[in-house]
């Protein structure tokens, strides 16, 4: 997974979770990218489970440019 925060002051925070039947989604990978970086960490995947990122904004925040990514290698 890769989060990534392309605002000047304002930092990103990404999630890769496994969808689940019910509430709430498990969490595989948390992390945080701090304004103007992109960080990457790996995951270990289980077969037939279904996985999407997830990027939240600081709070209070009107304008941010952010994204969280899920790569299957």
């Amino acid at each position: 997974m890769t989060v990534t925060s392309s605002g000047p002051a304002f930092y990103v925070q990404g999630y890769a979770k496994v969808y689940k039947n019910w509430w709430p989604d498990t969490i595989k990978a948390n992390l945080i990218a701090n304004p103007g970086t992109s960080t990457s960490t790996p995951f270990t995947a289980t077969s037939g489970d279904q996985y999407y990122a997830q990027a939240n904004t600081q709070a209070n925040t009107t304008q941010i440019s952010g994204s969280a990514k899920v790569t299957v290698n």
